[in-house]
C-alpha cells in the first residue's frame, strides 16, 4: 500500500472515531463481498429557500377534492425517483435530501440506518394486523425524503453541530416530505402485498434483545406524505396523507397500486365518541379493498382519524407529527385512554407551537426525524464534543422515544421518570460548547493516534 495512501485511511478513521456521525450514512459493518447498492446520506442542503414555482398540488383544495390533492403530491414525489431506485442526489428532474443523525444506535440498540436503502425500524404489525394469515409479528423499516424547500430548514439547524440552531425549525410553506415503508411480511401471509416493490435491507434477524442484522427481502406497503400548506394554517399548518399499496388495485405499475387511504389537516379536537369527522377524509376505496375475508378491516388511527397500516391505530398522521419538539419529552401515542389527555393529545397544534408548550421546549414543526435527530445529538453529547459522556437522561430519553416509535401495542403507556430530569432540563433545551482547552486537548489527542498507527503498521511490516 502507497504511504500516502495509509496515511490518507489513517487520518479517516481517526476522524470517524473522534468526530460525532450526525453526518454518517450507517454505522452498519458492510459484509465482505457485498455488491450491492450502498446508501448515501444526502445532505448538501439549500443556502436559500427554494423559489420552486411547481407545486402542482395547490391547484386543488384538500379538503374538497382530497384524492386529486393527494395524487398530485405523490406524482411531484415520484418524478425521477423511481427510475434511479430513490438515489435522491442523482435526481434529474429535483433534488430531494435525508435527514441527519439518524445513524445512531443508542445504549447498543442498533436503531440506526440500514447500510442498503438508509430505512431505520419502525413500529412492529402485531400478528393478524396486517391480514388474518399473518401468523406473527413482522418488523417494518422506512427512510424518509425532503424536497428543497424543507431541507433548507435542516441545513439552518445542522449549519454548526457545535451549537445546533434548535429555534430555525420551522419549515417554509411548500415544503413536502415523503416516506416509504417496507415491511418484513411475506405474500403467502399477507396477499395483497404481493408484486409490491422489493428491496434488500440490512435489517434486525430477530424481533427483540438483538441488534444483529443481515440483508432481506422487505417489501413497499405504505406512502406518507406532508405539504407545508397556508390554507391549513388555521388548522395545524400542515397537511398529511397516507398511501397504502394493493395488488388487486387498478394499475399496472407499483405505482399505480398505490391505493389513497386519506388526508388530514386537522384533529377534529373535539371528536372523540365516533362524531363525523370534518378534519380528515377516508378513502371509501381503501375501505373496500382492505375489508379482509373475515369481515375484519385494516385498522385506522383513534376513532376513524387518518392512519396506515403500519400505524398505531391508538394515534393519528398528525397527533403524532405534533409531538415533535426539543427536547422530545412526550410518547408519539396519548399517555393514557383518559379524556382529558385525549384532548390534549388530538389538538390542532400549529407548526410554530412546541407540543408541551413549556418554556424551553422547542417546536420541531412536525418532523420527528428532525426530532429524533437532535434527541440522539444531546442524547450523545454528539454535536462537535463526542469526549463527553453521553448523558443518561437524555438517553433514557432519547430510548423511551424510539420504544414509543416502533411501539407494537394499542395500549398506550405513561413516559417513565427520567432521572434528574428535574434540575437539568435545561441542560437538555440548550447545547453546550465545549471549552477551548478541552477542545484543543481533545483536537490534539485525536491527532496523536495517527503517528502510533502508522508506527504499529511499520513495525508489523
Amino acid at each position: 500500500m502507497k504511504p500516502l495512501v495509509f496515511f490518507a485511511m489513517l487520518v479517516n478513521f481517526a476522524g470517524n472515531n473522534c468526530f460525532s456521525q450526525i453526518f454518517a450514512s450507517s454505522l452498519d459493518t458492510i459484509p465482505a463481498g457485498w455488491n450491492g447498492p450502498v446508501f448515501a446520506l444526502h445532505t448538501a442542503y439549500p443556502k436559500k429557500i427554494s423559489k420552486e414555482k411547481n407545486r402542482p398540488w395547490l391547484q386543488y383544495n384538500f379538503k374538497t377534492q382530497p384524492e386529486q390533492y393527494m395524487q398530485a403530491v405523490l406524482r411531484y414525489f415520484l418524478a425521477g425517483n423511481t427510475a434511479n431506485g430513490f438515489d435522491v442526489k442523482n435526481n434529474k428532474t429535483r433534488k430531494w435530501y435525508h435527514a441527519p443523525s439518524m445513524s445512531w444506535q443508542p445504549a447498543n440498540r442498533a436503531f440506526g440506518r440500514e447500510f442498503i436503502h438508509g430505512l431505520t425500524r419502525e413500529r412492529n404489525s402485531p400478528a393478524r394486523e396486517l391480514y388474518p394469515t399473518q401468523s406473527g409479528m413482522v418488523q417494518n423499516w422506512a427512510v424518509g425524503f425532503y424536497n428543497a424547500t424543507g431541507a433548507y430548514t435542516f441545513g439552518k439547524v445542522w449549519a454548526d453541530t457545535n451549537n445546533l440552531q434548535t429555534g430555525s425549525a420551522v419549515f417554509p410553506e411548500g415544503t413536502v416530505t415523503a416516506k416509504l415503508l417496507f415491511t418484513a411480511a411475506r405474500p403467502e401471509e399477507v396477499p395483497y402485498i404481493n408484486g409490491s416493490l422489493e428491496w434488500q435491507a440490512n435489517i434486525h434477524t430477530a424481533l427483540f434483545g438483538s441488534a444483529k442484522r443481515k440483508p432481506q427481502t422487505v417489501r413497499l406497503l405504505q406512502i406518507d406524505i406532508a405539504v407545508k400548506d397556508a390554507r391549513a394554517n388555521t388548522f395545524t399548518g400542515w397537511v398529511f396523507g397516507t398511501f397504502a399499496y394493493h395488488a388487486s388495485a387498478n394499475g399496472n405499475t407499483v405505482w399505480k397500486k398505490l391505493v389513497p387511504v386519506g388526508l388530514m389537516w386537522g384533529n377534529d379536537s373535539s371528536k372523540f365518541d365516533g362524531q363525523r369527522l370534518k378534519e380528515t377524509w377516508i378513502n371509501p376505496a381503501y375501505i373496500a379493498l382492505f375489508t379482509f375475508p373475515d369481515g375484519k378491516r385494516m385498522h385506522l388511527g383513534y376513532k376513524g382519524r387518518l392512519n396506515g397500516p403500519v400505524d398505531n391505530p391508538a394515534s393519528s398522521c398528525l397527533s403524532c407529527h405534533a409531538t415533535a419538539q426539543s427536547p422530545q419529552f412526550r410518547p408519539i401515542t396519548p399517555d393514557t385512554g383518559k379524556p382529558a389527555d385525549l384532548s390534549v393529545f388530538f389538538r390542532n397544534v400549529k407548526s410554530s407551537e412546541s407540543f408541551d408548550g413549556l418554556p424551553g421546549s422547542i417546536s420541531m414543526d412536525y418532523s420527528l426525524q428532525l426530532a429524533g435527530g437532535v434527541a440522539a445529538a444531546l442524547a450523545n453529547r454528539a454535536s462537535g464534543t463526542p469526549s463527553m459522556q453521553p448523558d443518561a437522561g437524555n438517553i433514557k430519553r432519547l430510548e423511551y422515544f424510539i420504544t414509543s416509535m416502533e411501539d407494537s401495542s394499542n395500549t398506550p403507556q405513561p413516559m417513565p421518570a427520567v432521572p434528574g430530569s428535574a434540575g437539568n432540563d435545561k441542560a437538555y433545551m440548550y447545547n453546550r460548547r465545549l471549552p477551548a482547552k478541552k477542545y484543543a486537548a481533545w483536537l490534539i489527542g485525536c491527532w496523536a493516534v495517527v503517528p502510533v498507527l502508522v508506527a504499529i503498521r511499520i513495525f508489523k511490516k
